[in-house]
């Protein structure tokens, strides 16, 4: 890949990269957008306000946008259309575009409504307070409390509805690779159809573990399913403190001399929710998907009991200090482990996979060998064809065939052109001259090559004439040009920096080109001073140039020898110049 083209796609990269848009990630996601589609795609949601209005723009607009040719443009345009991701239809110069329907449902865009919608009324919650000076919580507690067991009793049998619908739903699909499961578990552990059906579907899944210190808020340790950590949870141990505050400080207990308050014991977010347990000292926060049963809470309630025995002098005199409570986070994965551990309904052992394991590693094996072997088959084709092209260079005279051979396995297929029928027969016995080839499917077809040998041969020499004419002009321009210094000094000053840019823009077209530079000095200063002199300057030129733009390849310095350059004939001419002086070549 040529150095510009390696530019471009970095420059593709980092404008993709710029994009921060939901729905752009979903569709590259969705359909493997590359760089190019990924850009053009993320200009369009600009455009159109995220979908919402449909533009008519031109090519080059997007183009310019982008940073992307005008071609590029038109071949991502039509790479969305035929994802169906946009319609377009051109109208004149222009180009009318719209977004289809996104049936999908982003799952980052609808997080983040509930999200927003939570919190907007949490919000006003605080700001009513706020209005109402900090409302008696007898009072609210009386205004809530009717409330409370007609929402207890919706959830409760919307809970059982959505339970039988489920069990219907199971038992309706009897035939189903997972009713079977169900049946070979319910036959196993001699537990009722249904029963077992329960189990799986209620089956409890901890994600993470935080424990939080009461007074402070500080995360004393965490622990989670997932390696990675995609979330900021500082901000959400400070979230379910600041809301377990307000709960325990509106809603407490309507009891005389009890101060305790109330205490947040779960939220729900989508299949997930959070459970939240009190300690003495410290607040034990669960993030569970499922319905968590005896099993979840007994363990739960050892975890907060064995942290509490282990660290509670600590806990009790907590000054900020994180020393000595590192044991906590390694207790939390092990709760993790042990909870998430796949167990057979009706029995108490995990359930073993090592039958499993070891059908994995032959399929590994074998899938590696399957790889070795295609990759071995495509190496010893690859070699073959070598061969071949390298015989037929051998026999058969350069511009009387134009093929392409294919290897596979003991078969070769040749393809492409040839001047005559000998020559094709001629390629069929090189072919057969290999042991390794057994079966020769020729498809060559005869054309006539001497045309295209006579047009390439003049066009050869008219490519000499025109970069023998390019040099000469070039060199003309160049020789018009000497860059002087002032006596003594050896660095660039503006001067010798517009010369030097003039020099630039004559050859920065032409990246066959190189320069020699010459440096032409007063005899009357001395060998040595006049050598050093020379040779500073000469590079001081030479990086000016580089910093432009010009390849470090294409510059040579010629050594100070003003004997050796007066006898030149391509210098002779110049020795009374007294400067610094580019000589233009074409490359070897």
């Amino acid at each position: 890949m040529k150095k510009s083209d390696i530019g471009k796609e970095v420059t593709i990269l980092k404008k993709s990269i710029t994009f921060d848009n939901p729905i752009l990630r979903h569709f590259v996601k969705k359909h493997s957008l590359d760089e190019k589609d990924s850009v053009v795609l993320g200009v369009l949601l600009e455009l159109t306000n995220q979908t919402r209005t449909d533009i008519k723009t031109h090519y080059n607009l997007i183009a310019e946008a982008a940073e992307l040719s005008s071609m590029d443009v038109y071949q991502s345009i039509n790479s969305l259309h035929r994802y169906r991701i946009i319609d377009y239809k051109p109208e004149g110069k222009f180009l009318h575009v719209s977004f289809n329907e996104i049936e999908d449902t982003i799952e980052e865009i609808a997080l983040a409504y509930i999200n927003a919608g939570k919190i907007r009324h949490l919000e006003n919650d605080v700001s009513y307070m706020k209005r109402m000076n900090y409302l008696p919580s007898d009072e609210l507690y009386d205004r809530i409390s009717p409330l409370v067991g007609k929402l207890i009793a919706a959830k409760i049998a919307e809970a059982f509805r959505a339970l039988v619908n489920y069990v219907n739903d199971r038992l309706e699909s009897s035939l189903s690779g997972k009713m079977w499961r169900f049946r070979y578990l319910a036959f196993r552990t001699k537990l009722p159809l249904g029963e077992v059906i329960l189990k799986e579907s209620l089956a409890c899944v901890v994600d993470e573990v935080l424990i939080i210190e009461k007074k402070s808020s500080l995360l004393l340790g965490h622990a989670s399913r997932h390696e990675e950590a995609g979330t900021d949870r500082d901000v959400v141990v400070a979230m379910l403190s600041a809301i377990m505050d307000f709960i325990r400080t509106s809603f407490k207990k309507n009891k005389k001399g009890d101060e305790s308050g109330a205490l947040l014991n779960g939220i729900e977010f989508g299949d997930s929710r959070i459970i939240v347990q009190e300690s003495p000292y410290f607040y034990s926060a669960f993030v569970v998907q499922g319905a968590p049963g005896i099993d979840f809470l007994s363990g739960s309630d050892s975890l907060s009991a064995s942290i509490h025995e282990s660290f509670r002098m600590k806990l009790k005199k907590f000054d900020g200090s994180m020393y000595g409570l590192e044991g906590i986070s390694p207790m939390l994965e092990e709760f993790i482990t042990k909870m998430n551990m796949v167990v057979v309904p009706g029995r108490g052992e995990n359930r073993d996979f090592r039958k499993l394991k070891i059908a994995a590693g032959i399929a590994a094996v074998i899938f590696s060998l399957w790889v070795g072997l295609t990759i071995r088959g495509d190496i010893r084709d690859y070699r073959l064809e070598k061969k071949f092209y390298a015989a037929a260079s051998e026999k058969i005279q350069k511009f009387s065939y134009d093929i392409v051979a294919d290897a596979d396995g003991d078969k070769l297929l040749i393809t492409g052109l040839v001047s005559t029928p000998a020559i094709s027969a001629e390629l069929n016995s090189i072919a057969s001259g290999f042991p390794e080839i057994k079966d020769i499917e020729n498809r060559t077809v005869v054309a006539d090559f001497r045309t295209a040998e006579k047009y390439h041969s003049n066009y050869m020499e008219l490519e000499q004439k025109f970069n023998d004419l390019q040099i000469l002009l070039i060199r003309q321009e160049l020789e018009k040009i000497v860059i002087q210094f002032p006596s003594g000094v050896d660095t660039m000053g503006n001067s010798q920096m517009l010369q030097a840019r003039r020099i630039y823009e004559i050859v920065k077209e032409y990246p066959r080109i190189h320069l020699d530079i010459i440096a032409f000095n007063d005899p009357d200063g001395g060998f040595e001073i006049n050598k050093r002199l020379a040779e500073g300057r000469m590079s001081g030129v030479g990086s000016y140039l580089e910093s432009l733009g010009i390849d470090k390849g294409r510059i040579h310095l010629t050594e100070f020898n003003p004997d050796v350059i007066s006898a030149d004939p391509r210098y002779s001419a110049y020795t009374d110049r007294r400067g610094i002086m580019l000589f233009a070549r074409m490359e070897k």
